[in-house]
This record gives structure tokens, sequence and C-alpha cells, in this order.
């Protein structure tokens, strides 16, 4: 939701039913005042990873003097976590490797309070789930498609300790994924006459992003 809210250019607050940001009117929204909410269009699935590989990191608290320039990190005492943010509204991590500051450990064994414990899962495990959506017009179709997949040399970043280079992850749509023809599905024709492919050109997606050369440099994972 977060970079479609980017990419749509819902900066605007929603202020009623028929008066709703583009994020909003997809993944649903909740205003004040009888017959003000709307479910969204579109649900996601649990995505359980299959088989991952953990492992125990200590991450030290404050860890704002580290910061990485794109190819390096470098500690610069006295000063404050780097933020990018993009039209003075949304923060996104860039992505980086493990600032040197991440120590990996065998096991859950703290040795002081100010420093986190987590597993975190190591490169290389992949997660399957299922996304249902109806309704879309065919440029939310192609915007949400773009923020899933992304393009080439793109990637997501999730889950905790983002600053330090965890949470770096890619997304597949996988070739048997499908629209519905529901003409057909309920005229009772075969899965081959309403399974419909999905198939959409990530460059031809491209005119429904806002804010994508901000995405671009944000997402861009080539270097990891």
């Amino acid at each position: 939701r977060h970079v479609y809210s980017i990419a749509s250019n819902a900066h605007q607050d929603s202020t009623d039913i028929s008066r709703m940001n583009p994020a909003d009117s997809l993944f649903g929204w909740v205003g004040n005042g009888p017959n003000q909410a709307i479910m969204g269009r579109l649900v996601f699935e649990f995505a359980k990873f299959e088989n991952p590989e953990l492992s125990w990191y200590k991450v030290p608290y404050p860890y704002g003097e580290w910061h990485h320039d794109g190819s390096k990190w470098q500690q610069k005492t006295g000063s404050k976590a780097s933020m990018l943010v993009i039209a003075n509204n949304w923060r996104l991590f860039p992505h980086a490797p493990l600032a040197p500051v991440i120590e990996q450990i065998d096991s859950f064994k703290p040795d002081g309070v100010q420093a986190k414990y987590f597993r975190a899962m190591l490169p290389g495990s992949k997660a399957r789930f299922t996304i249902r959506f109806w309704n879309l017009e065919m440029s939310e179709l192609q915007r949400l498609i773009w923020c899933l997949e992304l393009e080439q040399g793109l990637a997501h970043k999730m889950g905790n300790s983002r600053y330090l280079g965890f949470g770096s992850l890619k997304f597949s749509i996988l070739p048997e994924s499908y629209l519905i023809d529901w003409a057909q599905r309920y005229a009772g024709k075969s899965l081959n006459n309403w399974h419909i492919p999905v198939d959409v050109d990530l460059k031809t997606a491209q005119k429904t992003i806002e804010n994508y050369s901000a995405l671009k440099k944000a997402l861009n994972a080539e270097h990891l």
C-alpha cells in the first residue's frame, strides 16, 4: 500500500466516500460518520515461507550514526539516521548490505539493554501467496502489477531493521496467475475460456506511475 500510494500520488487525505484518493479507493477506507467506510478491492493471502534458513541477529541502539552512501557504510559521529523522503511525504529505506554494526549470533543470548535481538530469514528464502482482486480499472491493474513485480533491478523493503540493510525482497508473478472472464465463467465454459493469463507490460504500466524517477532511485537494488 505504501508503494502504491507513492505510485498513485495519493498524498491528499480522503474526505468522504465520494472523494477518496487512489490508494484508499483500492485498499479500503474508514472515515468519520455513518456510511463513510468502504472495503478494499483486493485481498492478500498470508505468505508462508518454504523451509527458510534462519539466524539470530543483534542490532545495537542507537544506530543513526551509520550511513550508507550507495557503495559503503560510514560511521558519522553525532549524526542522525538519514531519511529518503519522496514528494515531502513518503519515507522509503534504500537497499543496502548489512551494516557493520550488525552482529550475527548463534542463539538468543542478550547481553545488553541497548540492543534488539531477532531471527531473520537468510537470503534465498522463498514464499508463495495469492492476491485476489476485483473491479479494477485497467490503470489500477497496471499500477498494482508494477508496484508488486517492479522492474528489473528494483526490489521491495519490508520488515524489521530496514534502515540497516534487512528486508530486501523481490516479488515475481507466477505463470499460473490469471484473470477471470466472468461472462464466460457463468456461461459454463471451460477453464481455458475464462482463465485469462495476467499479461501486463511493465513499460506500458510506467505511464500510470507517479513519482516514477524517485521510486526507481529509492527501490534500486542492483548493487546487492
